[in-house]
């Protein structure tokens, strides 16, 4: 498949039938795409798209690129396979690829002009799909291979974990990993997630040793939950299996964005036309290290409708803690699509119909 022209399952590119970001919609409203990442699986993804419609076509896709029954698995489960990271981390990119195919109907009707992408961790690989960067197929094979390497990371015997730090200021908790978390980077902030909510990852025990000194020495309550994950996630644990990633990247064909999108490494906005090398080393450096996901969303331009296209509504709950009164749209639920459609007519100076409220790691 190729990815210079963007087929309609794989989601707009360009893709509100305006051309590229660079160009005006016909003086319509202006959308940021955002793509969840991994911890937004769930058991019933898929089941509500329609029959013979763009979204199903998208997931027959993604099927045929793994040559495994991955839209079974999405819509059925068992939980269990499903959140291992090599199924969890395809499932939400064909997911969030399928819903932006059936919303792409309604954008083009409003005239829409998507400003920017971005993605949260995995969810890089999905912006990138819809700005033309990477095909759908090369897209969710390299996803598989991402979260393949991302298990088989750790040595045997190496124990990582992940914590949610809630309620701390993000740069309270990388002085924590910096006092406490052992040197070397054995623990980091790994998810700058939105102010006051900060993900820990590093090895299992220089992390509790972080998070102790910060309970010492923070002067508000500490709040931390320990995430149910298979390894630690962007962290320095993770340099090999960047690495692994990079080799099989060198063979993908990663070209031009069509449209601006939004690195999670350095939450840099990377104009339309950014070289393929320039992205392929953003991916690479972005396995292990942190994500800048409040830095980034402040790339999203004022009065841009900002459509959460994944499972969930985690990031509509982060947009609302990032940039209060910020106008966010999740398209996984019922009536999403009608939903789209009324806040696209409404303007920006106007409420959306659904604001954000939750919150995720």
């Amino acid at each position: 498949m190729d990815r210079r022209t963007i087929p309609r399952s794989a989601g707009p590119g360009a893709g509100t039938g305006t051309g590229t970001a660079g160009g005006p919609a016909r003086g319509g409203p202006d959308v940021a795409l955002l793509f969840p990442g991994q911890g937004s699986q769930y058991a019933g993804m898929g089941a509500r798209l329609p029959a013979g419609g763009p979204g199903r076509d998208a997931l027959r896709e993604a099927d045929d690129a793994l040559g495994l029954g991955l839209s079974r698995l999405m819509r059925e489960g068992p939980p269990g396979e499903l959140t291992r990271t090599d199924n969890a981390q395809p499932a939400i990119l064909a997911h969030s690829l399928a819903l932006l195919a059936e919303a792409r109907p309604v954008l083009e009707a409003r005239g829409a002009r998507v400003a920017l992408v971005l993605g949260h961790s995995v969810g890089e690989y999905a912006a990138l799909a819809a700005a033309g960067s990477l095909s759908a197929g090369d897209a969710v094979l390299a996803v598989r291979r991402r979260g393949e390497y991302m298990r088989e990371a750790l040595p045997p015997g190496a124990e990582g974990a992940m914590h949610a730090v809630l309620g701390v200021p993000g740069d309270a908790v990388a002085r924590a990993c910096r006092e406490e978390g052992g040197g070397g980077g054995r623990a980091v902030p790994a998810n700058f997630n939105a102010p006051g909510q900060t993900v820990v990852s590093g090895e299992a025990r220089a992390c509790e040793r972080a998070l102790s000194w910060l309970r010492a020495n923070h002067p508000g309550p500490v709040r931390s939950v320990r995430l149910d994950v298979s390894a630690p996630f962007h962290s320095p644990l993770m340099r090999g299996a960047a690495d692994r990633l990079r080799r099989h990247l060198d063979t993908v064909d990663i070209g031009p964005n069509r449209i601006p999108y939004v690195a999670n490494v350095d939450a840099r906005e990377y104009p339309a036309g950014t070289p393929g090398g320039t992205i392929r080393e953003n991916l690479h450096r972005q396995a292990h290290r942190s994500v800048l996901w409040s830095r980034s969303c402040l790339a999203v331009p004022p009065g841009a409708l900002a459509v959460e296209c994944g499972p969930g509504r985690v990031l509509c709950g982060l947009m609302g803690r990032i940039r209060p009164g910020a106008r966010s749209l999740p398209l996984d639920g019922d009536g999403a699509l009608e939903a789209l459609d009324r806040e696209l007519g409404r303007g920006p100076e106007q409420p959306a119909d659904r604001p954000a409220e939750e919150e995720g790691a």
